[in-house]
């Protein structure tokens, strides 16, 4: 009785939400297509219209970019994934336990460089190279703390 009450919750929780849609009529998701990464500078697209943008038209201009540097990178074979923000994460969250004046740093430093990149190329694990980032600043203050309590 118990697997099945487990079952029964896990249809529940994964199955039933996929089917509901479909069963009331919602259409499926569309992928979005990749538009050129040229016409969406925010200079070009405001010389087009020959006005400034508003604030939500320049949200939706960025939400656009993303959506196109996503779909960009979909088409490619191999997904460049952030290396240096998962290094980052994995040297904060081993430093808080051992070695922390070594890891903390270094932790630091590697999720310093996977935000960057993060940034500056539209890589995915933002939020996991923030982490690393405050997972180091946490290690090695805590590490100093204990070796300046010997």
């Amino acid at each position: 009785m118990k697997h099945a009450l487990t079952y029964l919750c896990y249809f529940l929780l994964f199955l039933l939400p996929l089917s509901v849609p479909a069963a009331i009529g919602v259409p499926a998701p569309v992928a979005v297509e990749a538009l050129p990464t040229a016409s969406l500078d925010r200079h070009d697209v405001e010389a087009s219209l020959g006005r400034k943008l508003t604030f939500r038209e320049r949200i939706a201009l960025g939400i656009a970019k993303r959506q196109s540097r996503r779909a960009d990178s979909a088409q490619g074979e191999v997904s460049q994934g952030n290396g240096m923000a998962v290094a980052g994460f994995v040297c904060g969250v081993v430093g808080l336990f051992v070695f922390g004046v070594i890891l903390g740093p270094l932790a630091v430093v590697f999720s310093a460089i996977g935000l960057g990149k993060a940034r500056r190329e539209g890589l995915p694990l933002k939020g996991l190279a923030v982490a690393g980032l405050i997972l180091g600043i946490v290690g090695t203050i805590g590490a100093l703390i204990v070796i300046a309590s010997l």
